[in-house]
């Protein structure tokens, strides 16, 4: 079963993926389309990380849409998991640093 006390594991809640067949293979990763499961993985971080850069990590624009205001760019990745019993949930990360911490806990980041 999923923990809900792991700070760095997220529940995804089960009428996300009831009636969705999922895969039993990792993807290639190039010239694919994203499982909708890990579609809604990054949607859920997205928000996060929006709601982050404005209450918490304010020292990066990790959302510019401009080529002339030094926005920082960050790679964030989910990995989707799935426990013994059936249920799912996911992992979080990101490369490099944020805030100078190359993993916040806090956050439920690894």
């Amino acid at each position: 079963e999923i923990d809900n006390e792991d700070p760095l594991l997220t529940t995804i809640p089960i009428d996300r993926y009831q009636n969705v067949e999922l895969p039993t293979v990792f993807a290639y990763p190039h010239f694919y389309e994203p499982h909708p499961i890990a579609k809604y993985a990054c949607e859920q971080v997205r928000e996060q990380i929006k709601t982050l850069a404005t209450d918490e990590w304010t020292q990066h624009n990790f959302f510019s849409q401009s080529d002339d205001d030094n926005g920082a760019g960050k790679m964030f990745g989910v990995l989707v998991v799935r426990a013994d019993n059936g249920s799912l949930g996911y992992l979080k990360a990101y490369s490099g640093s944020i805030t100078g911490v190359t993993h916040s806990e806090q956050y439920g980041f690894c």
